[in-house]
């Protein structure tokens, strides 16, 4: 009987109940998740195993089958499966959780000395030595919180770009049952408020909902009658693409990318890190060739 339907699309094994589901909740009459408990679970279990790769290619594997069913987007559900609905679907929180777990099943049929890794962390740090990182952001660094990146803006804020158009006003605005606004400030010129967000790393498009939310909050109930209410996103290198596309409708809220390099923090607007994203992203002999042609 088993034979006959033959292997689960997903973790491929040719194990099942009566109704036709596999222990990692894919039903082989319905040809589709039908039990998303066991699937969390399944997922777990290869999690706490010593096999990291293995929940990295289950990662992956569940990401395709779902997508085969819903269609590939980086743009909204109804659009298509997101890297946020696998990581709903496996019940972790962050995304990049699920970016890494791809990456890394991938990474590992071109390059299998990848899974001479102890563990899934040593196995990302050598997949960003050797693999994706570039010649320049290696050097880069971060704050170690947000609110080490917080204290600095508030001290330093009229010596960045930000501080020649923005006057800062405030720290740890409360917002209501909203949340916090990290740093508010207000226009030199113009009837406007800027609503700062602020992380130490790389951020996600959630982040938009989050801010929209201060900014819709800030503006029904502080600001005036003819004010307006923009918002910035400001994170560490490198850029997020999700977060670019979520961005390209939303005109009143921009993005700036910093890092840190030999004591002095370094603003970017988004574009120009994308640009150098992209450079980055290639193998490290190419990009070598790039820099030493613009040396020239």
């Amino acid at each position: 009987m088993s034979a006959m339907i033959g292997k689960c699309h997903i973790c491929q094994s040719d194990e099942y109940d009566s109704s036709g589901l596999c222990g990692c909740g894919y039903s082989f009459k319905e040809d589709e998740i039908a039990d998303k408990d066991k699937t969390k679970v399944y997922y777990k279990n290869l999690k706490e195993s010593k096999n990291w790769i293995e929940a990295a290619k289950f990662t992956k594997k569940l990401h395709e089958f779902q997508q085969k069913k819903k269609g590939k987007t980086t743009f909204g559900a109804r659009r298509g499966w997101r890297y946020q609905d696998t990581a709903k679907l496996l019940g972790e929180k962050n995304i990049s959780i699920v970016s890494d777990n791809i990456n890394l099943a991938i990474d590992s049929e071109e390059h299998p000395e990848l899974l001479n890794c102890n563990n899934r962390t040593q196995a990302i740090r050598w997949r960003r030595n050797k693999l994706t990182s570039g010649i320049i952001s290696i050097h880069f660094e971060k704050y170690g919180s947000e609110e080490e990146f917080q204290k600095y803006l508030e001290t330093n804020w009229g010596m960045t770009s930000l501080g020649e158009e923005w006057e800062l006003r405030k720290s740890h605005v409360n917002v209501g049952d909203a949340g916090e606004i990290d740093l508010l400030a207000y226009h030199r010129r113009e009837d406007c408020w800027l609503v700062v967000e602020l992380k130490k790393d790389k951020t996600s498009d959630d982040t938009v909902g989050q801010i929209l939310r201060y900014m819709g909050w800030f503006k029904e109930n502080r600001a005036g009658k003819n004010e307006r209410v923009q918002g910035i996103i400001i994170y560490g290198y490198p850029p997020d693409e999700h977060l670019r596309y979520a961005l390209l409708y939303t005109p009143d809220v921009k993005q700036k990318v910093y890092y840190c390099l030999k004591g002095e923090t370094i603003f970017m607007d988004a574009e120009y890190a994308y640009g150098l994203l992209n450079i980055e992203k290639l193998p490290i002999d190419q990009q070598k060739k790039i820099f030493d042609s613009v040396k020239k």
